[in-house]
């Protein structure tokens, strides 16, 4: 869970089995990267040929090792042994890369500051619309600090005519 308030950014996860929790005061922050996973509809066509290349190769190699190969048939469904492990072999195949290909895009937002850098995994698409609301919040409950305490903002939070 990743919390923001006027004072702090707090992160909280789990890092090698063990509960971590990550302070940052809003003051420190000074840049922030957003990296998040791109997944385009020539992705899910290129999928959708593999998994058709995938049949096409099971349909060829089983008729083709029917007739080869003399061994044991699975009683039940009256398939070769040899066909049935290909095609298991090719529907493994085809959950995996549809795992891949058709999951939710990942990410990691990660704020940094002078000596401290805290990053956090976010998944889906509507996470990663509310990271870039986060990043923004933050930003903005900086300059509020940074206008309380009386510190004169760094250049990174200061606007100039033109940047809108």
């Amino acid at each position: 869970m990743l919390v923001l308030t006027n004072q702090r950014v707090i992160a909280f996860g789990n890092k090698k089995g063990m509960r971590e929790t990550v302070l940052m005061p809003v003051d420190e922050v000074k840049a922030v990267a957003v990296s998040a996973a791109i997944r385009s509809k020539l992705m899910v066509f290129q999928g959708a040929l593999i998994v058709l290349a995938g049949i096409v190769i099971y349909v060829v190699l089983a008729y083709w090792l029917t007739g080869r190969i003399d061994g044991p048939t699975i009683p039940g469904i009256r398939m070769d042994l040899v066909a049935f492990l290909v095609f298991l072999a090719v529907l493994t195949s085809v959950g995996l890369m549809s795992q891949f290909y058709f999951s939710k895009p990942d990410g990691e937002v990660t704020f940094q500051g002078d000596g401290v850098k805290l990053s956090f995994p976010f998944r889906g698409e509507a996470a990663e619309d509310d990271i870039y609301q986060v990043v923004n919040a933050a930003f903005a409950a900086r300059i509020f600090v940074i206008g309380e305490s009386g510190r004169v903002p760094s250049a990174a939070s200061v606007n100039t005519p033109g940047d809108g």
